[in-house]
């Protein structure tokens, strides 16, 4: 799967939870971050790999 389908899959999921009763996009923002902090969060607990990328990712940022 490239990024862009990655990016897609990403944006038909969140399209699912798409409630449109927002009253502001900060709203909508903080909504779509709990559903993919939820999402992310299951995959971690599920997948040793996806956890080791994702301790990476912070390691790299952290020695910026």
């Amino acid at each position: 799967m490239t990024n862009k389908d990655s990016k897609q899959l990403v944006e038909t999921l969140l399209a699912t939870y798409n409630i449109n009763k927002f009253s502001s996009s900060g709203q909508r923002l903080a909504y779509e971050r709990g559903v993919l902090t939820g999402i992310l969060a299951l995959l971690i607990c599920n997948h040793t790999y996806a956890a080791m990328d994702i301790k990476k990712l912070i390691d790299d940022r952290s020695q910026r």
